[in-house]
């Protein structure tokens, strides 16, 4: 999932120019016409960050954000003013805007602002995200737990299945890495119950398999030989074990059914952080 930012500007070539540039840097553009419409846009679409003109018709700028900081609901989301009358920044940063670049603007400087409040946004969500991840202790759980920390989540690991229920219990924890392979042997019952248990949507379970070893290459094997044998106890109504095409897809599927949000395949200490992106910052 794209971040979301809404640009409010009644010239139709900014808009254009704006939406264009953030698009072509990865971010998912909504746009309006004036503050008016700006703050239909935002109860809508809930945008990360806001760029707005200030000379519209119907509602200004300084109209629009005066009633963004009055709003409790939207009073957060940062907002950056771009406008060819550089003379009005000090007036428009005392009312709460977070940035303000003059027209005709800079592309790259444009982009840097606009990330720099992207990732103000990100890192004030994770402020107290509480992580648990469960596996083999080794140089994967403990790269993990690294990236989380950089990430800024708190982060508890458990090798230990006997101690996940109560840790769980005790931290109450916004996200939950379970680590599946053929050595954890985490007991069927085990994972049905966190599964469904976890029923509130702030929760998160993403089931990721350890590499082997001596054998990277062969890890969605040692993957699906694990995940074959819990569809044989746990999804005992089949009434046959799937074919190993499907075999992987079907269980990540039981998962999700059951509670899981994300299935991230084998971990990947290159990929691993954008991975989980979308589902860090929901």
């Amino acid at each position: 999932m794209k971040d979301i930012i809404l640009i409010v500007d009644d010239a139709r070539e900014d808009l254009d120019l704006f939406q264009a540039m953030l698009e072509e840097h990865g971010y998912k553009v909504t746009r309006a016409c004036d503050g008016r419409e700006g703050l239909q846009k935002i109860k809508q679409d809930a945008p990360l960050v806001v760029i707005s003109d200030v000379m519209m018709p119907h509602m200004n700028g300084y109209a629009f954000l005066k009633e963004i900081r009055h709003d409790q609901s939207m009073a957060k989301i940062p907002v950056l003013i771009v406008t060819a009358r550089p003379k009005m920044a000090d007036a428009l940063m005392e009312i709460g805007a977070d940035s303000f670049i003059a027209k005709p603007i800079n592309g790259s400087q444009f982009l840097i602002e606009v990330d720099k409040l992207v990732n103000r946004v990100k890192r004030a969500r994770l402020d107290d995200k509480k992580s648990i991840i469960f596996g083999k202790s080794g140089p994967t759980l403990q790269d993990m737990h690294q990236k989380l920390v950089d990430l800024g989540c708190a982060v508890t690991d458990i090798t230990d299945e006997q101690k996940i229920i109560a840790a769980v219990e005790e931290i109450d924890p916004d996200l939950f890495f379970l680590g599946l392979d053929v050595d954890t042997k985490v007991p069927i019952d085990l994972l049905v119950y966190i599964l469904s248990h976890w029923t509130i949507p702030k929760k998160a379970i993403y089931v990721q398999p350890h590499p082997a070893p001596e054998a990277p290459g062969k890890m969605r094997i040692i993957l699906y030989e694990e995940e074959r044998s819990l569809e044989k106890i746990w999804i005992s109504e089949a009434g046959s074990i799937y074919d190993k095409a499907n075999d992987n897809k079907m269980f990540v599927q039981k998962c999700c059914k059951n509670g899981a949000l994300g299935y991230i395949g084998a971990y990947s200490s290159q990929d691993f952080t954008s991975q989980i992106q979308k589902f860090l910052y929901a």
